[in-house]
């Protein structure tokens, strides 16, 4: 996709990363969500709870639940500890979102969930979630790579390596 062809949605600087603002965007855009009908910290909280009922070896895309957890934490108590912190929307410990939180979102909600990076002037897509049933809407994001390697203040989760930005081909 040439990215003269697309629209590019900014947001707010709270969520670091923008991935839940995007996705929510996305949900509402699609007609899957009417406008305040979920804030950023009720889907951290709902994916989360989503999160806690999976079994460890569920796959989500090319990882199990607990590869994808153990490559964020920095502790032994990882899936409790990682679904707890992961629920905070503010303040300095408010961790961004990653492929874990894209695979869940796509499961819960029920949507199809298009990755892509940047080369250029073009979008390449990198993954493709898909949804259960036909005809589901598909949510577009870009994932730029993140130099800044940001580490929260209490150091339990390692940043994601992309920022997110919901786009609208």
């Amino acid at each position: 996709i040439s990215l003269d062809q697309v629209d590019m949605h900014q947001f707010h600087e709270q969520d670091k990363n923008n991935l839940f603002y995007a996705l929510l965007l996305g949900l509402i855009e699609s007609s899957q969500l009417k406008p305040r009908g979920k804030s950023v910290e009720g889907l951290r909280i709902e994916l989360m709870h989503h999160l806690r009922k999976m079994p460890l070896d569920c796959k989500l895309g090319d990882k199990t639940v607990e590869q994808h957890v153990k490559s964020r934490m920095k502790s032994n108590d990882k899936l409790e500890l990682y679904s707890q912190l992961m629920m905070n929307a503010t303040g300095d410990d408010c961790f961004e979102g990653g492929a874990l939180e894209v695979y869940l979102f796509s499961r819960l909600m029920n949507v199809n969930v298009a990755v892509y990076n940047k080369q250029d002037d073009m979008l390449t897509r990198v993954d493709y979630i898909a949804a259960k049933g036909d005809k589901k809407p598909t949510i577009h994001l870009l994932c730029t790579s993140d130099t800044r390697r940001r580490r929260s203040e209490s150091g339990l989760i390692s940043p994601t390596r992309c920022n997110y930005k919901l786009f609208t081909p």
